[in-house]
């Protein structure tokens, strides 16, 4: 009798790997924007909702308000706009593992999403965007009569 070792993985696990590497290589080589041009860095976005709004948090460490733009067109919310390289300050760079250039970020907006009330305050490097829902849209409770 032959024992044969069974692996509880997903059968499916090389290909998945396999896509995996495909994914970043693709994301690396081909990383480009609408108007195609090369996106060098996207910058992290969180997203919560809750019964009165959806809110996003974006990592912009380094940039100035005046580094990046919040617009809203035919329900598309965009964060965009450019990390510039340093330059060094007449010092040769030695090192940089930040990444810089352009960055675009679009959101899908819900009809949920009253576009006429959208704050963005920009805190310590951090955007922080509130989307706040339409009052039709909040859940309502509905009183139950007995008789």
């Amino acid at each position: 009798m032959v024992l044969v070792r069974r692996s509880y993985t997903s059968p499916f696990s090389e290909l998945e790997a396999l896509r995996g590497e495909m994914n970043r290589l693709f994301d690396s080589r081909f990383n480009r924007d609408e108007e195609g041009l090369s996106v060098d860095w996207r910058p992290p976005v969180d997203i919560w909702e809750d019964e009165n709004s959806v809110q996003l948090s974006i990592d912009l460490p380094g940039l100035g308000k005046d580094s990046f733009n919040v617009d809203v067109e035919n329900n598309t919310l965009t964060i965009s706009g450019e990390r510039k390289e340093p330059e060094g300050n007449g010092n040769n760079l030695l090192r940089t593992e930040r990444a810089f250039g352009n960055f675009s970020r679009s959101f899908s907006l819900s009809n949920q999403i009253d576009q006429e009330k959208i704050d963005a305050k920009y805190t310590n490097g951090t955007l922080n965007i509130v989307l706040h829902k339409r009052e039709e849209s909040k859940p309502k409770q509905i009183e139950v009569k007995v008789k």
